[in-house]
């Protein structure tokens, strides 16, 4: 099975509305892809992570909670890599304008650190111009790290 696995890759594509209830279901049903896929734990908790973060900003950041606005997501997954996609209706941000979360004056703010952590757990993120689409990419580890 795994032979078939390296040579397939599985494309989703998913509209949702802009409620945080949308995102649950959405997660689940990624998960359950990309857990076929043999992905770790910790890959997959990074990957959730990922996905709440892109999520819930695209909800209250791009749409401002619209709910009339939808929020589009592109998966692609295969035996060696994840890529998502999560692009808002909204107009886009500046990325220059994002601050360090991990600098003093920042430290203890209550917000600012979702792309951050995307960027700290995967592989590679990249956002469209006009920053109403972040893509995320994700490749499976090597091998798994031995617990003593």
């Amino acid at each position: 099975m795994s032979q078939v696995l390296s040579y397939t890759t599985a494309e989703q594509k998913y509209e949702i509305s802009s409620r945080l209830e949308s995102i649950y279901p959405l997660e689940q049903e990624i998960l359950e892809v990309i857990c076929s896929f043999g992905y770790s734990d910790d890959e997959v908790f990074g990957i959730r992570l990922a996905m709440d973060e892109a999520l819930i900003n695209a909800i209250m950041h791009g749409n401002h909670g619209h709910e009339y606005k939808r929020i589009f997501v592109n998966l692609q997954v295969n035996s060696e890599w994840v890529e998502i996609s999560v692009r808002d209706e909204g107009n886009g941000f500046d990325l220059s304008c994002l601050f360090d979360p991990t600098t003093e004056e920042h430290l203890h703010d209550p917000h600012g650190r979702g792309i951050f952590l995307i960027r700290e757990f995967m592989s590679e993120v990249t956002f469209n111009e006009i920053g109403n689409q972040i893509t995320f990419l994700h490749r499976k580890s090597e091998g798994e790290p031995t617990v003593v």
